[in-house]
């Protein structure tokens, strides 16, 4: 009787396994429409669909398993889907963006079809407002023709003010000074952030201010060889530095932490590649 038993759920989950990797191939055969299989993305062939162009991009962080993510652009070359996987097979996160005239939604598997982010832009494409799934509003300002906002406001779905930030620029330097002040759901006040950026959009220094008035400045010393295209970031208070090394295309594709005080280090390197078919 057990050995019945054992053989029926033996028998069953064959019959299921086989199912599965009849699935399985059926989707990747799908996939290998629209992508080139690598070492890298083949378990990703189930989920791929069509788009204008597809990028993979292997992040290595020296031990561990690599995340791995292919992303699909359309003829815009706007993000209109993305999957990604923390190791070979491994559960796939997957997003996808849907555009509708001037306003895009970004969903991502696995919330019930509700979106994550709705973005709204005016007809420069510049984003004018955006609401997230947790309730809260993003409104975006700007002055004249100008590609970066001066004012940000943040409310929550009860319309209290949660957030606001002011941004300056000096247009003879190029560095930037941000203002923003934090507030509770119940709009009582929370704390105060300042920023300066440098012309390359890094901040240099920040200051945090509670609001009981306990103050915390954090100053960064960044440099850069633009031949080499990379940036370097020290902060001597917490003893750690930081280096970047960018693409033609400004992303960057390695970084690289120490940390002075017991010899830490991390590095981290990321690979794209045109897997378009």
């Amino acid at each position: 009787m057990n050995r019945d038993l054992l053989k029926r759920v033996g028998m069953l989950t064959a019959a299921t396994a086989a199912c599965t990797a009849g699935f399985f191939g059926a989707l990747a055969l799908n996939g290998l429409r629209y992508m080139r299989p690598t070492a890298d993305n083949w378990w990703l062939l189930p989920w791929v669909e069509p788009a204008e162009r597809i990028e993979q991009c292997v992040m290595d962080f020296g031990e561990g398993d690599p995340t791995y993510t292919v992303t699909g652009y359309d003829a815009q070359n706007r993000e209109i889907w993305s999957r990604t996987t923390f190791g070979k097979l491994a559960s796939v996160g997957s997003s996808r963006d849907v555009y509708i005239g001037n306003t895009s939604a970004r969903y991502f598997f696995g919330q019930g079809g509700k979106a994550d982010s709705v973005c709204q832009y005016d007809e420069q494409g510049r984003l004018i407002r955006m609401e997230t799934d947790y309730g809260g509003i993003s409104t975006y300002y700007y002055r004249g023709d100008a590609t970066e906002t001066y004012l940000e406001e943040t409310h929550n779905a009860q319309g209290a003010l949660t957030g606001r930030k002011i941004t300056e620029t000096d247009p003879q330097t190029g560095s930037t000074i941000t203002n923003m002040d934090i507030y509770e759901d119940d709009g009582t006040y929370l704390a105060s952030q300042y920023c300066t950026l440098d012309s390359h959009g890094n901040i240099v220094k920040q200051v945090h201010v509670s609001a009981g008035g306990q103050m915390r400045t954090c100053d960064y010393q960044w440099t850069y060889d633009d031949a080499a295209r990379t940036a370097t970031c020290v902060d001597e208070a917490e003893g750690t530095t930081e280096k970047y090394w960018y693409d033609e295309q400004g992303r960057w594709i390695k970084n690289a932490y120490s940390f002075s005080e017991d010899g830490f280090s991390r590095e981290i390197t990321t690979t794209y590649t045109d897997v378009t078919r």
